[in-house]
């Protein structure tokens, strides 16, 4: 078989690493198809967020909505430009070609799918010349120079390499039995001596019992009191909450997570009266790692590289800021909690907000920009939701033929990450999870993301909540799960600026660096624009400076 066919087990583990479940004959029909390894990348790019289980159904109408070509000899070739409004921008080799995105006049019926090969930046200039004048600064001369003798970062939590899964029940159940062992043994520290499910029955009198569990379900009663089934390793249970007074801290509580019982079994050992619930939590009044020398990073998020609505004005503004600033003499570090481009086909009408149409000229652009800052500043970043990774998190890094236009200065880690910068922690992630939890919680709102950033802290988790927009790649090992404590909780995705401080880890959403586009304004989503926090980690200072 060769390199660009996928045997069925592989395409198996391909599905579940983005997040999908595939039958049996649906792997069949992608094998049959040339050039298959290919043929799935486009696949799963291509499946709309809900679908959680791929069908033979599936595949057959992508395939009916591509585009084929082929030259008079069989071979395929790409599509041609029409007038210099029709490109191929991803040549499949062997089988599938390009496939026709209907588009409205505003992208004038451009053919684009997941990109050509890698271009130079002189080519990629060349064919998207005012998107690159638009966004790149027109001469950066760097009037600072920067001493990287004591500089030091190191990168954990990355699942990048080491992805295990395959996509079965078991992978699920391995997921969940991880996560629950962490979480479990955090909150072990606060009511010690919990009893296993199976044992409470074993515990009746009247005196209050601690357990812990992993939250099945929450539902309100007929007699309207809250009630919520846990369950761990050996059973489960369900709970009734009759004191009102515990409304708020019940209306915090989510599906998936763990958490743990104070409370009474019944007579009969079938149900708990619930007195209290304990999360997880960040222990309060810790004191920040900080570093032995005047050193600073910047925060970003959301540089959406490539959308038409790219804030061009305050880039150019940040760019020759941190080249000629005296203020930024000591701005060694900048931290970008991913979404580098604006990617291809993340949202429905998104072709009419491109302004490259091409993911490999996306991040060509990226990287001319990324070029203009100077090189003595050590740029680390995770991946988002626009980038060309797997939708399912924990999510690695891009691969190789994305990274190849960037300097040497561009470290790559994958989202969630861990990155320690001279002792002190930045817990990067991207933030995919705080829509759910501003669904979810009463009081929550994207325009404070902090306070979904606060449950996270609180629950010891990223993304507790499966299956409600959180798409979860069932590891072995919960990627999520928060177990070294941060100085820095480091988020964007919603294009909002928020920061505070809960428990000494100081939480910051960065907004981002787009105009507001019409999907956005659909949503009601107001931008906050040309943000850059500047930390001194010395001193655990910030400098919030505006751009717009």
């Amino acid at each position: 078989m060769s390199e660009s066919e996928h045997t069925l087990p592989e395409i198996t583990k391909e599905c579940a690493s983005s997040g999908f479940g595939i039958s049996r004959d649906a792997a069949v029909r992608i094998q049959e198809q040339g050039n298959s390894n290919l043929f799935l990348e486009e696949l799963l790019s291509s499946l709309d967020s809900d679908c959680n289980m791929i069908s033979v159904s599936d595949v057959a109408d992508f395939v009916e909505s591509a585009e084929l070509t082929q030259d008079s000899d069989g071979e395929d070739e790409p599509q041609s430009k029409n007038n210099g409004d029709m490109r191929t921008v991803f040549d499949r080799g062997s089988g599938l070609k390009a496939q026709t995105i209907n588009s409205s006049a505003s992208t004038e019926g451009k053919v684009y799918t997941l990109g050509s090969e890698p271009v130079s930046g002189t080519e990629a200039r060349e064919k998207w010349p005012e998107m690159f004048d638009t966004t790149l600064c027109d001469e950066i001369t760097h009037t600072i120079s920067r001493d990287d003798a004591e500089r030091d970062f190191s990168i954990t939590g990355d699942i990048t390499g080491d992805s295990k899964t395959t996509g079965t029940v078991e992978d699920f159940n391995k997921l969940f039995r991880n996560r629950y062992k962490r979480v479990s043994e955090i909150l072990e520290n606060k009511m010690p001596g919990n009893i296993p499910i199976e044992q409470l029955t074993a515990r009746r009198g009247g005196k209050d019992v601690p357990f812990t569990g992993i939250v099945n379900r929450q539902w309100t009663s007929q007699n309207n009191n809250a009630m919520l089934e846990l369950e761990d390793t050996t059973g489960s249970i369900p709970i009734v909450f009759t004191d009102e007074r515990m409304s708020d801290i019940l209306n915090k509580v989510t599906t998936d997570e763990i958490v743990g019982v104070l409370g009474q079994l019944s007579d009969d050992g079938n149900i708990v009266f619930g007195n209290q619930i304990f999360f997880p939590d960040i222990p309060p009044m810790r004191s920040p790692n900080t570093t032995n020398r005047s050193v600073k990073a910047v925060l970003l998020s959301d540089l959406h590289f490539g959308g038409v609505d790219f804030a061009a004005k305050e880039w150019k503004s940040f760019v020759n800021w941190i080249s000629t600033s005296d203020e930024a003499k000591e701005i060694e570090y900048i931290l970008i909690a991913g979404d580098l481009v604006e990617g291809i086909g993340v949202y429905p009408g998104q072709e009419d907000e491109l302004g490259v149409i091409d993911i490999y000229d996306q991040y060509v652009l990226c990287a001319e920009a990324l070029k203009q800052i100077p090189s003595d500043i050590d740029i680390i970043t995770i991946m988002g939701n626009h980038d060309t990774v797997r939708l399912a998190e924990p999510q690695p890094v891009l691969k190789d033929k994305f990274k190849e236009p960037f300097g040497d200065n561009v470290t790559f880690a994958g989202n969630p990450s861990m990155v320690n910068i001279e002792g002190v922690k930045f817990q990067l992630y991207h933030g995919m999870s705080i829509n759910p939890f501003t669904d979810r919680v009463p009081g929550l709102d994207i325009h404070e993301p902090t306070g979904a950033m606060e449950l996270m802290l609180e629950k010891r988790h990223l993304a507790p909540m499966y299956g409600q927009n959180v798409r979860l790649a069932p590891e072995p090992e919960d990627y999520l799960v928060i177990e070294e404590v941060p100085d820095v909780l480091h988020t964007g995705h919603v294009h909002t600026f928020g920061m505070n401080k809960y428990n000494g880890v100081m939480m910051v959403n960065t907004g981002c660096w787009q105009y507001q586009t019409d999907f956005q304004r659909k949503l009601n989503v107001e931008p906050d624009v040309g943000y850059a926090p500047v930390m001194n980690l010395e001193t655990f200072e910030f400098d919030i400076k505006k751009f717009n």
